[in-house]
């Protein structure tokens, strides 16, 4: 039996699509939240599994004791903050791929390609590369857009199944992503995404966090569209922070020269230049105010 751990957003989502393509019904599925999360449900694996594959996330630092023997082990992430893993020979961590950003699902993808695992799909892989770095942003396309909208819309698991079942035999392709019943629902979505975002938007306060002035919301959904819309209420903000209370998760996001990430590795947390996070693991008043 195969087991992949794997992360909770659209391209953690990917990679277990790839996988159950890959693997059939070899492969069991777990989803994390944060490299702590990821640690302590890797360690009821140990020679449990034949392979053990993990997918948009790292681990913390002090988990180097699980891999004596890395080789029924292999780790795809695309985070800065993970780059340190490269010293193992399992650990697969680039922020690039060639030339531009790159994401888990690519990584992942690229792996079962060369291991013939899979066939192509680079329609779909492209649309959750777009998404998590955030480069459809700068496309006249919002498909990768919509396809996160709808992995929300459905849930983890009604959207895993129903893109394998529509990934089975070939890729699909800007006509095919979606189907009549997606549309209407996305169209739903986007009124409510809009209606969320400017209600946080006029409700959002301005601080000072990791010595940057930034705008504040305590929201719980949509935080990449909402901190980035929150970047542009004033022209000296450069950076957005949403406290999700109910996870207790802080969602950091940037434009510019702002490196949030190594903000968010200051709170045990991590992620790329312009989009990190951390678990709150005290009061939210003795971070912020």
């Amino acid at each position: 039996m195969i087991k992949l751990f794997t992360h909770t957003d659209l391209d953690g989502v990917g990679c277990a699509i790839l996988a159950k393509l890959a693997f059939k019904d070899n492969v069991e599925i777990t989803y994390c939240n944060t490299p702590n999360d990821l640690r302590d449900k890797l360690k009821s694996t140990v020679d449990r599994y034949e392979m053990v594959y993990m997918t948009d996330l790292s681990l913390p630092n002090d988990s180097t004791e699980y891999y004596a023997d890395g080789s029924c082990y292999a780790l795809f992430d695309h985070h800065k903050t993970a780059e340190w893993m490269n010293k193992f020979d399992f650990a697969h961590v680039n922020v690039e791929c060639d030339g531009r950003l790159t994401c888990g699902t690519e990584l992942f993808y690229n792996y079962l390609i060369k291991k013939s695992l899979i066939s192509p799909r680079p329609f779909f892989i492209e649309q959750v590369r777009l998404y998590d770095t955030w480069d459809w942003a700068k496309t006249n396309t919002n498909t990768p857009k919509y396809l996160n909208d709808l992995l929300y819309i459905l849930g983890i698991s009604e959207f895993v199944d129903m893109y394998v079942d529509r990934l089975k035999r070939h890729d699909v392709s800007a006509l095919t992503i979606f189907n009549g019943d997606d549309l209407k629902m996305l169209a739903y979505e986007q009124k409510q995404i809009d209606n969320y975002v400017a209600k946080k938007c006029t409700s959002a306060i301005e601080i000072i966090f990791g010595g940057h002035k930034c705008m504040l919301s305590f929201a719980d959904r949509y935080q990449s569209i909402l901190g980035n819309k929150m970047c542009a209420i004033k022209d000296y903000i450069n950076m957005s922070v949403m406290v999700n209370i109910d996870d207790g998760i802080v969602s950091l996001r940037s434009v510019g020269d702002v490196d949030v990430a190594e903000i968010a590795k200051q709170y045990g947390g991590g992620g790329h230049k312009n989009s990190a996070g951390f678990k709150l693991t005290k009061n939210i008043k003795e971070y912020i105010f």
